[in-house]
């Protein structure tokens, strides 16, 4: 691609922006982010193949001032694992992208993926606050193997900070490279038709070797116990890939904590020192003492200011990253090391152990604590009369077809891709969501007559995860279909609307599928492509019964609720969000825990479609000839590189009511317009 006439007319229009910005005053700041795969060790265990950026695991800071340029060149030299896990983009977290949805850097949501051996340059203008943010792969599952990094944006005062600045992101690191462990979460749950022997079946990706603080961690620290539950840490003085930061008696640090891992919540505690929170995701919070530790969940940035001591009885403490809500995990141990003392000494008193933290999602009173400012909070926030309505229920099913374990958002399995080309630009076409388009349905009567078993791709003879389905069912809940489905489920919204979204966490198997008696639940870190929002409350319990007996109003907070693009869904609960729309693109609402999300826990906002901006021609990678499906089967060695692929696409079976003459990009368009 990086030779092809469309990339070099690219290159032209991307310099034309440049001139065009750099001349109304605005510079421009080059980054290179090169890709490549080789073995790495960041916790002094075996070494196994990751993402190296630049050479090295977690990319570069990126800085930038507000309002300046930002150009990236990103060059993928992946290799080594396969056509399908070695493509990616670049997603730049928390950025809303207004006015470039194209650059938002989604895999087949606002672009096709950068291929092995291309290259792709993302040039735009950076209209985000200064504050904390994070950049990533958003394409298959490659953050759990070290594609992400940290991404500053400051106001471009050179002495405007107050503090001194550390960036700390959190992750894990697992024994077996990631897309090996993607390929097992796509087998079959349970045995189809009694054919699929034991070791062809699912496998979930278990627990992580070691946690990491700043990519960097310990192997040997932590030893599981016998009952399969419990570790036990003793820190290994002789490990020397162990994160340690040196600061400066009687001195302030914000420290800018990123969860950019795949799996866990965290709780980071700083010994010995008390945190104050003055930021989430990158928007400024009223100022809360939290004592030595914060919570971070996946996609969340925390900064706090930490204050050192001047009475140095000892020169180091422990920093210690420690798993919420999933027991038989390992835990991270750095230390803070107090300039001019021995630069390898360890803390005298004991670490903290991983099992000392809640082992339930079910409640966390700390982020309900943060708030915004005074007088920060506009009117529509404030009020209590709820704007547009989008509600989602979150289950775990086993889908009929494929006997895949899949996560669905209100009975709807997010598989990617639904064809050859990125959502976006389907979206710039003016019929896409018209009702003029044959493929439309838009009654609660066809939709009730959608059966899963006709959707190409997922029938059990076929299994590949080609499903051509689009679901713009508004999330109503009385227009879920009766069983999971799977497709591209779709919310499309106006201009200038007031959008209320409420989550509930359900038991697993609460909407159909193949039924085990499955009734676990598990927390999920919701983030927002495009916007911030608004968190007005998270509880425990069904909202839809809170509302009904009058307790939903008193829970939450209309008043000063803090400003996120990440917020975590609690286990037996439910999270009510507000934002207003009025940013035109294609923009994804999914779980930050990588995996959920390959599995299908993600949906998209198609928001004021008509105003979506165009792609400028040649600006981003070709889309390629030949599909692969996030849903379909691996083969059963780990040398398979890509899942089957798909066969041509073949039309539901009729029904009669509706008949359809089926184009190769598109099987099945359902739409379902509703005012809620």
């Amino acid at each position: 691609m990086s030779g092809s006439p469309l990339f070099l007319l690219g290159l032209v229009l991307q310099t034309c922006l440049s001139i065009y910005l750099t001349g109304v005053g605005a510079k421009t700041q080059e980054y290179t982010l090169s890709l490549s795969n080789d073995l790495v060790s960041p916790d002094g265990g075996p070494s196994r193949t990751a993402v190296l950026i630049n050479g090295k695991l977690g990319g570069p800071l990126i800085s930038v001032a507000a309002n300046d340029v930002l150009k990236v060149t990103v060059n993928n030299s992946m290799l080594e694992y396969g056509k399908y896990f070695s493509s990616t983009t670049i997603h730049w977290h928390g950025f809303s992208m207004k006015g470039v949805p194209y650059l938002d850097g989604t895999g087949y949501m606002s672009q096709c993926p950068i291929s092995p051996n291309t290259t792709m340059v993302y040039e735009f203008q950076v209209t985000e606050i200064p504050g904390t943010y994070m950049y990533h792969g958003h394409e298959t599952v490659l953050v759990a193997d070290g594609l992400s990094g940290g991404l500053l944006v400051t106001t471009g005062v050179e002495d405007d900070a107050k503090e001194e600045e550390i960036i700390l992101p959190l992750s894990e690191w697992f024994s077996e490279p990631a897309p090996e462990l993607a390929k097992l979460l796509n087998r079959p749950f349970v045995p189809l038709n009694n054919t699929t022997k034991e070791s062809e079946l699912f496998k979930w990706v278990g627990t992580p070797r070691s946690l990491l603080l700043n990519y960097q961690g310990c192997y040997a620290d932590c030893e599981l116990g016998t009952n399969q539950t419990d570790q036990t840490c003793t820190p290994d003085p002789s490990c020397e890939t162990r994160y340690r930061v040196s600061v400066k008696p009687n001195s302030s640090y914000r420290i800018r904590i990123i969860g950019a891992g795949s799996l866990l919540q965290q709780m980071v505690c700083f010994e010995g020192h008390n945190l104050t929170l003055v930021a989430t995701d990158a928007r400024e919070t009223e100022p809360l003492e939290v004592g030595e530790c914060v919570d971070v969940n996946l996609g969340q940035r925390m900064d706090v200011i930490l204050k050192t001591r001047s009475d140095l009885n000892q020169s180091a403490f422990w920093i210690t990253g420690r798993a919420l809500g999933r027991t038989g995990m390992p835990a991270s141990y750095g230390v803070l090391q107090y300039e001019g003392d021995d630069e390898t000494a360890f803390p005298p008193s004991p670490p903290p152990q991983p099992a000392d933290v809640p082992v339930s999602w079910a409640t966390n009173d700390f982020v309900m604590n943060i708030t915004s400012p005074k007088d920060r909070v506009p009117e529509y926030v404030s009020s209590k009369t709820p704007g547009r309505r989008v509600i989602i229920e979150i289950a775990q099913p086993i889908l009929q077809q494929t006997a895949q374990l899949r996560w669905a958002l209100s009975n709807v399995v997010y598989l990617n891709t639904p064809s050859c080309n990125a959502t976006l630009a389907q979206a710039q076409d003016p019929e896409w969501l018209s009702s003029s388009n044959p493929y439309v349905i838009d009654s609660a009567e066809e939709i009730a007559r959608l059966n899963t078993s006709d959707i190409p791709g997922l029938a059990q003879d076929e299994g590949s995860g080609e499903a051509f389905v689009f679901l713009n069912l508004n999330f109503d809940k009385s227009l879920m279909p009766t069983e999971p489905v799977a497709g591209t489920p779709i919310i499309e919204l106006g201009s200038d609307e007031v959008v209320d979204i409420l989550l509930q966490n359900n038991p697993a198997e609460a909407f159909g599928g193949i039924q085990m008696n499955r009734t676990s639940q598990e927390q999920h870190p919701i983030h927002l492509h495009g916007h911030h929002f608004y968190v007005l409350g998270s509880g425990q319990g069904d909202f839809v019964e809170l509302e009904k007996n009058g307790t939903l109003k008193s829970l939450l907070n209309y008043k000063n609720p803090r400003l996120a693009d990440t917020a975590t869904l609690p286990m037996n609960g439910w999270l009510y969000l507000r934002f207003k729309s009025g940013n035109p693109g294609v923009w994804p609402i999914h779980c930050h825990i990588i995996w959920h999300e390959f599995m299908g826990q993600l949906s998209l906002f198609a928001e004021d479609v008509p105003n979506i901006p165009k792609t400028p021609d040649g600006m981003l990678p070709q889309c390629p000839t030949e599909c692969y499906y996030s849903a379909g089967t691996f083969g059963q060695n780990s040398s398979d590189d890509e899942p089957s692929a798909p066969p041509p696409p073949s039309p539901p079976a009729a029904s009669a009511a509706m008949t359809y003459q089926v184009p190769a990009f598109l099987a099945w368009l359902v739409l379902a317009k509703m005012t809620l």
